[in-house]
């Protein structure tokens, strides 16, 4: 089965559902097809380990979405810092971990441009009421109010992303990111681009 994988060229979009087949079919699948494939959508994560995990997220992906990633890893807690390492052009936490200290982290940690990864866009969408200032907090942002496009660098699922508000930080080597908030009772969102 795994020759037959290993023959595939092009694929649009994979989907990785729980119990939709052996963890360990799962695992190797996502191995062999992963380089090929320009979106992934993971309802359930196959791999053993956080170490697994993580060589798999510093694939260079177009796009990946892990649904109720807070949830449904019963074998290691998901966490800001496999963030901080993922390598996908654009990644989508559905229900992610939420804790406003550590993704302020996360924003910090690009401030200071301690993070390698290609990544252009990251959307984060969280059940809990999040303070933006609190997220905010020591970021010196400045916030906007116009419309603004944002073109991805390849085409992902859709080919640009537009909005009309937010707040955008620069680091010290010139490098500009906006961050956006966005309400959808009870799920809120929280994106970050970072512009080319």
């Amino acid at each position: 089965m795994c020759d037959a994988l290993s023959s595939l060229k092009n694929i649009s979009e994979l989907y990785i559902h729980p119990g939709c087949c052996p963890e360990s079919f799962a695992e190797k699948a996502l191995k062999i097809l992963s380089p090929v494939t320009n979106e992934i959508t993971m309802w359930s994560i196959p791999f053993e380990n956080r170490e697994e995990f993580r060589t798999f997220l510093k694939f260079n992906l177009d796009y990946l979405s892990i649904y109720n990633c807070a949830s449904e890893i019963p074998k290691f807690e998901f966490s800001m810092d496999d963030v901080l390492i993922a390598n996908p052009l654009k990644l989508d936490l559905i229900e992610g971990p939420s804790i406003v200290e550590d993704i302020n982290q996360f924003f910090l940690n690009w401030l200071q441009n301690t993070i390698d990864s290609r990544m252009e866009h990251f959307s984060m969408y969280v059940r809990e009421n999040v303070d933006e200032d609190n997220l905010l907090n020591e970021l010196d942002v400045v916030p906007f109010l116009e419309e603004r496009t944002f073109h991805y660098s390849k085409e992902i699922d859709f080919p640009f992303e537009a909005f009309s508000s937010g707040y955008d930080i620069e680091r010290v080597d010139g490098k500009k990111a906006t961050i956006t908030f966005g309400n959808s009772y009870p799920i809120r969102r929280i994106d970050f681009y970072i512009w080319p």
